[in-house]
This record gives C-alpha cells, sequence and structure tokens, in this order.
C-alpha cells in the first residue's frame, strides 16, 4: 500500500513512483501505483513538502526539484529515525509540520534536523497517544490535529498546548477509525472499519 501526499508538483506521478522504486528497494516496487494523496493536498498556497510518498517500507521525499529521491526507513534502536517503516497516514499542518501515522507511533517530522520525534502510548500516561498504529490524521478548522487509531479510538493533539487531550475511546469491538471529514457546521465526523 502507497500513501502519497503532493505538496506541488515536481514531475510526474509515474516518475516520482519509478524513483521511489529505485530509491527504497524492490519491496516497495511491487507495493506502488495505487497512491493516496495526503499530506500538501489540501493546502491553497505553496506547501514546505515537496512529494512525499509512505509505503509498507519507509518514507520517500523528492528534492532538488524532483531530481532526487531521499528515503527515509525506521532503524531499531536508533532516536530520530521513522518508528516503523509502515506509514498509514501523512498530513502536512497549517504550520506546514508533516505528520506521519505509523504501525508504531506517530511521528513528526523536524526538518530542520532531519529528524522524527515520535509519539507513543504510554500505559501511565492517560494523556498520552491511546495506540501505537496510527491509521489516519486530520487537522479540523481551529488547528487541532485528530488523530485515528487502529483498535483504541481517536485522540486529539492541541498544538498550542503542545499536548494530546479528549480522547474518544474505542468499542469493545476494536473500532478502527479510518477517516474524518469536516462539514459545514464545523462538525467532525469518523469513518470506521469494524472488524467482521
Amino acid at each position: 500500500m502507497v500513501r502519497c501526499g503532493l505538496a506541488h508538483s515536481a514531475g510526474s506521478i509515474g516518475s516520482i513512483r519509478e524513483r521511489a522504486r529505485r530509491r527504497l528497494g524492490s519491496r516497495v516496487g511491487t507495493a506502488l501505483g495505487r497512491e493516496r494523496f495526503g499530506a500538501g493536498e489540501r493546502r491553497a498556497g505553496r506547501s514546505a513538502w515537496r512529494p512525499v510518498v509512505g509505503t509498507d517500507a519507509g518514507l520517500a521525499k523528492v528534492e532538488a526539484a524532483g531530481e532526487r529521491i531521499r528515503g527515509y526507513r525506521s532503524k531499531r534502536d536508533a532516536s530520530g529515525s521513522l518508528p516503523s517503516d509502515r506509514v498509514q497516514a501523512l498530513l502536512e499542518d497549517d504550520a506546514r509540520r508533516l505528520w506521519i501515522g505509523t504501525a508504531a507511533g506517530l511521528a513528526l517530522f523536524d526538518r530542520h534536523a532531519d529528524r522524527f520525534d515520535t509519539y507513543r502510548h504510554e500505559a501511565a500516561d492517560p494523556a498520552s497517544l491511546p495506540d501505537d498504529y496510527v491509521i489516519s490524521l486530520y487537522e479540523d478548522r481551529t488547528g487541532l490535529l485528530w488523530i485515528g487509531t487502529k483498535t483504541k479510538g481517536v485522540a486529539k493533539w492541541n498544538p498550542r498546548s503542545w499536548s494530546f487531550g479528549h480522547r474518544l475511546g474505542a468499542d469493545p469491538a476494536g473500532t478502527a477509525i479510518t477517516a474524518f471529514a469536516e462539514d459545514g457546521k464545523g462538525t467532525l465526523w469518523l469513518g470506521r472499519s469494524v472488524p467482521a
């Protein structure tokens, strides 16, 4: 599965796909072809991010006007690396920060230090992320970041206080929160997947 965010044009999807295949390896080659647009797609102005592709084998960022692909992989026990190669969701927020939902936590890319800050579930902290497996991200009109997880519902991140807040718990069946949408009145709608 491939997730792709186009910040602005830096080459065709086909050429980006081919460069990502070469950069991240043959494992990615079989998955590429089913892009999902995320980071930067809803921004009216220029984005801070060139196209970003999230896959089951890491994250690829197009650099230098589409001439180069930079690959990011998870490195066991390495501080600042991508928490998991299994990238599930991408979001560029209004402050132009890139958030990455992975199978092992929520990552925030620090582009100045070229590293990832990772947020995970901490059993002793009820205000932490409810589940490490993040599958959807959404920024609402007030700037709050909503995080959908695979089995533990939804968390809310407040960039003004730089902290997690209210959580909507999961139902006992382990509902996965797969999507978010906001209507004209500001009501947040959740898309979910219920195991069969």
